[in-house]
């Protein structure tokens, strides 16, 4: 496991690590991750998450105060309470969000929405439930085939259950990838 202790925030180029960030008022960069499990929930007063080219991992986020966007990252399944949500470039995404305006996705595909879990969450968060994306690639009044809504968020409950006893394992963790 890897602890992250900086007042940038900026994690980047790892690889099959298991990161923690520690409880700091700042924001968050990620950027060329590959089979990882992030767990950013102990951070504080995080106004801003940005990620870039994250491969087959999971990362899991508390409040995020103002904006979140992943660019060109594929195969991977993001937790997260924001005010504002942008995927652009992404695949075989899965996201279990609360966010206060309707996600948005551009030029990706395969896209897996789900409301965020009350059990993840934090007293002072306020859940919204998702219900509409808004595909910035798709102008046509039909329903984009680029996202839907999860059909059977259950599947991942051991996965949850795993991250709140703090009994986080890297291996079991990322074999939930594999069910995107």
């Amino acid at each position: 496991m890897v602890i992250i202790q900086s007042n940038q925030h900026i994690i980047a180029h790892r690889s099959n690590k298991h990161i923690v960030a520690q409880p700091e008022d700042a924001n968050c960069q990620l950027s060329d991750l590959e089979n990882c499990l992030v767990d950013l929930r102990l951070m504080k007063g995080q106004t801003q998450l940005n990620c870039h080219r994250i491969r087959n991992s999971v990362i899991v986020c508390g409040k995020v105060a103002g904006s979140a966007t992943i660019r060109d990252s594929c195969s991977c399944i993001v937790v997260l309470d924001v005010a504002q949500l942008r995927f652009e470039g992404c695949a075989r995404m899965c996201a279990f969000v609360s966010c206060s305006s309707d996600p948005v996705i551009e030029r990706s595909d395969s896209m897996r929405f789900a409301s965020f879990l009350q059990s993840l969450a934090c007293a002072d968060m306020t859940l919204r439930p998702i219900c509409r994306v808004q595909d910035f690639s798709w102008l046509r009044r039909q329903h984009s085939p680029n996202w839907s809504l999860m059909d059977n968020p259950d599947v991942f409950q051991p996965l949850w259950q795993m991250l709140n006893t703090n009994n986080s394992n890297l291996d079991c963790a990322l074999q939930y990838i594999g069910k995107l």
